[in-house]
């Protein structure tokens, strides 16, 4: 239809292109070829700035040695720095080149190859997630590649409980550094990430009684577990110890694989499961039973 008057027509989804002034211009194409489907522009601009920045060259090997110093500079537990070693200490011998160079889909074969479970496999995610995070803050990359790493959902069944026989079993051919963890386990309850916080000053075999403080419990509130007769003669070989409890990690993961063998769930939570269907057989009330083992006020409340 002619427009005799030459006055640009109002605005349609059919002549949104007739004139000049509707138009994409050269420059905003390219932009948007080169930020994709970003948003906004303050994202615009904060692609381009951390495409931009300055970077200090620096190899995968350093920067892990940099992230360890710092946590234990600021405090850091030994727990959690012994994790910190364990799950990096493959990483740079993979990636023998500068971190700012790694990319998402190295970082993706390199955690496929290794056949984790989906655990393990998040949890050294999580671990390498946090090194090149600390990366792109020190200005050694210039984002994180492993932000695009995928996640897998971890599918958590029932723990397997043990028989008796095979409870003797696993006691008997259990290395020396895990058998009080596996012990206090099934006789005390106690829960496996307790058992990575718990130290021998907190059992006391004379007064037989254990105390998981506020910093090691899972609910955070103090309580006290009392030492029954065959845990105390599982762990008196062991008194007078100082220390954590439970072994360094690379010592436990080791453990733990060799004695799961092809059960559900590893044998620390297996074990604490199978304390709490023995307690069942007492003559103790659930709310007592879920006390004693650390349940939450609202566990405890529902159990009554």
């Amino acid at each position: 239809m002619s427009n005799p008057s030459n006055t640009p027509a109002p605005f349609s989804p059919c002549n949104r292109w007739t004139y000049p002034s509707r138009l994409p211009s050269p420059r905003w194409s390219k932009a948007v070829k080169r930020t994709g489907d970003l948003a906004s522009l303050a994202a615009a601009v904060r692609f381009y700035k951390a495409k931009h920045k300055a970077i200090t060259p620096k190899s995968v090997a350093e920067v892990v040695a940099e992230l360890l110093a710092l946590k234990k500079s600021r405090g850091a537990s030994e727990r959690y720095l012994e994790e910190l070693k364990f799950r990096l200490d493959k990483f740079p011998a993979a990636f023998q080149c500068s971190i700012g160079s790694v990319t998402t889909a190295a970082v993706q074969a390199w955690l496929d190859g290794q056949k984790l479970s989906t655990q393990s496999y998040n949890n050294n995610r999580r671990v390498v997630h946090l090194l090149c995070a600390f990366a792109a803050s020190r200005c050694y990359a210039h984002d994180n590649p492993v932000a695009e790493v995928d996640k897998v959902k971890i599918s958590n069944g029932d723990c397997e409980v043990f028989t008796p026989d095979e409870a003797a079993k696993l006691l008997a051919s259990t290395p020396e550094d895990f058998l009080p963890c596996l012990a206090l386990g099934l006789f005390a309850g106690i829960r496996s990430a307790e058992l990575e916080r718990l130290k021998w000053q907190d059992i006391d075999l004379k007064q037989r009684h254990i105390v998981v403080g506020k910093s090691a419990a899972k609910t955070a509130s103090r309580r006290i577990v009392p030492v029954r007769d065959n845990l105390a003669l599982w762990l008196a070989p062991y008194a007078g110890r100082q220390g954590s409890v439970c072994p360094s990690t690379r010592s436990r993961h080791s453990s733990t694989s060799a004695l799961a063998d092809g059960r559900s769930g590893t044998p620390p939570s297996s074990a604490r499961a199978s304390w709490r269907r023995r307690s069942r057989r007492g003559r103790r009330s659930s709310s007592w039973r879920c006390k004693l083992c650390g349940g939450s006020r609202h566990t405890r409340r529902a159990a009554r």
